[in-house]
């Protein structure tokens, strides 16, 4: 009986871990299973934190008190990102590299979202999205400081260990598909600002080799350093780019005799809707939104590589999850205003004109656009380093080139790293060059990728840990909010292959009266204005 209890046992670890167990350690079921783990390895949470790590959760952690529910496999592959590992940070390091990781490329897009989704159910949506986000990657970080430790906290090494190797390969093509997404959405963004500006009028093809040969040396980079300093000054490069046009937009709207003003008359193209009844396009603003505050990949060691200062035993407790709360909150809210705040004012300038890449709708003759035009150039180029580098890191293991008795960057050969960076941005390039449209790229990212990583997989991965710990029912009222932002990734994604297969049909031309006192009048054809778009 002994024998066959400790088996059980080892059978429970090898489906929570992903490995199924060799044949050594068959023979010995006894003793793994029960050996205490010394009190300074990480990972294993005191006593006393376990009932508020159960709160922070709202999930039941009893057995995690015991050794045999975790983890103690290393990873067998380097499947942590390598974003900040030049030591820990202080909270308000955090906070930035955190933010900028929120505040990419789809900052740019936001009015076009806003457009897609209405003004005020935009607005609802963008402030839910964001609360969803910032729930998931809490639940991520809580899932990694519970299942593997907190100094290897780790998305794809999460999805091994709930799911095995299904669960590794989903994260990590999601991943690369995100981070591939994100790179050639900086160089589309490059290749915009080149044609405003220096180049006006070159072939596109050039454009894009000119924004390739601005990135190379943050490509080439095989880690990062200094990370803190150059998320602030990027961040000043963002906070120049919402304050000016979000300035020029509220003064255009404000002033009357603009041109492209919003008019009332619905269905008219440059028109400002309160409120969006086509599903479909409601869905894919979301979409837009929820990839504009989809961090969990990065956000996890970020939030895990806070210091405490003083308290050495604070890696270990329910510290690093508080401040990761109170870190992810405030970097969270000022994302969401700058968000609502530059697509309000620029949908409320443009309406239903505005473009997918919002600084196309903007005259560069204007001296702060342009000052705020080459600061937002800068950003985008720093910012392809940090997306580059983790993107480098999927690519080679989902094509498994990276050695797992060394699986650090610096082993991989410099041929193969070269031709594989070459690769990616040869990537990047051709949809760069094929894609004109920012918001499409962004779009199909949000869908394709974003929905994964921040909705389906986080919520499954948490509910198979309580169905395995706890006992607790998939369709369990615990489960509830997960089960919702599943069902939510699910919709997003079945929409947009509604959209893709089967386009919406064209509405009737409908008769625009510009005098509406002279409706029983007759018109000339002249002051007929036929609406194809209505």
């Amino acid at each position: 009986m002994p024998a066959e209890e400790g088996a059980e046992e080892e059978h429970e670890e090898g489906l929570l871990t992903g490995h199924a167990g060799t044949e050594t350690e068959a023979a010995e079921p006894e003793e793994t299973p029960r050996e205490v783990p010394s009190p300074s390895l990480p990972g294993y949470e005191r006593e006393g934190d376990l009932e508020t790590l159960s709160e922070l959760s709202e999930a039941p952690t009893e057995n995690l008190a015991n050794p045999g529910s975790q983890s103690r496999w290393k990873p067998d592959m380097a499947l942590f990102y390598p974003l900040l590992h030049s030591g820990r940070q202080t909270r308000c390091e955090a906070m930035l590299n955190l933010l900028n990781n929120l505040l990419g490329a789809g900052l740019l897009t936001m009015p076009k979202a806003m457009a897609e989704a209405g003004l005020i159910t935009g607005l609802a949506a963008m402030g839910i999205v964001a609360v969803a986000n910032r729930y998931t990657l809490l639940q991520v970080l809580w899932m990694s400081h519970s299942v593997l430790s907190n100094e290897e906290c780790s998305y794809p090494e999460l999805g091994r260990h709930v799911f095995g190797q299904k669960g590794l390969i989903a994260v990590l093509v999601s991943y690369l598909v995100f981070t591939l997404g994100i790179l050639s959405s900086y160089l589309i963004v490059l290749v915009d600002l080149l044609a405003l500006t220096a180049l006006r009028g070159a072939p596109r093809l050039l454009l894009v080799f000119f924004a390739v040969l601005m990135c190379t040396p943050a490509a080439l980079l095989r880690s990062l350093r200094h990370v803190a300093l150059v998320s602030a000054v990027c961040m000043l490069g963002v906070g120049c780019l919402v304050v000016v046009l979000t300035s020029v937009s509220v003064r255009d709207v404000l002033s009357g005799d603009m041109e492209n003003a919003p008019i009332e008359m619905a269905g008219n193209a440059g028109d400002v809707d309160l409120f969006r009844g086509d599903l479909r396009r409601f869905l894919s603003g979301t979409a837009l939104f929820s990839l504009q505050f989809s961090v969990q990949a990065g956000g996890i060691e970020v939030l895990s590589r806070v210091d405490h200062g003083q308290n050495e035993e604070a890696p270990n407790s329910m510290s690093s999850l508080l401040a990761a709360e109170r870190i992810s909150e405030v970097a969270f809210t000022l994302a969401l205003f700058l968000s609502a705040t530059l697509g309000t004012a620029a949908y409320l300038r443009f309406g239903d004109k505005v473009a997918g890449n919002v600084l196309l709708d903007f005259n560069p003759s204007y001296a702060p656009l342009l000052v705020s035009w080459i600061s937002y150039g800068f950003v985008v180029v720093c910012s392809f380093a940090f997306i580059m580098v983790p993107c480098r890191l999927a690519a080679l293991d989902v094509l498994a080139l990276r050695r797992r008795d060394n699986p650090s960057i610096e082993s991989v050969p410099k041929e193969r790293f070269m031709s594989l960076t070459a690769a990616l941005l040869g990537v990047c390039a051709v949809v760069a060059w094929t894609v004109t449209d920012l918001s499409h790229v962004l779009k199909f990212v949000g869908v394709w990728a974003t929905m994964a990583l921040a909705f389906v997989l986080p919520c499954s991965f948490l509910i198979e840990l309580r169905r395995r710990q706890e006992g607790v029912s998939v369709f369990s009222s615990a489960n509830l909010v997960d089960l919702v932002l599943i069902a939510f990734g699910l919709c997003v994604a079945c929409a947009a292959l509604l959209d893709l297969f089967a386009p919406s049909t064209p509405t009737p031309h409908r008769v625009f009266v510009p005098n509406m006192a002279e409706v029983g009048g007759t018109f000339p054809t002249s002051q007929v204005v036929l609406d194809p778009d209505a």
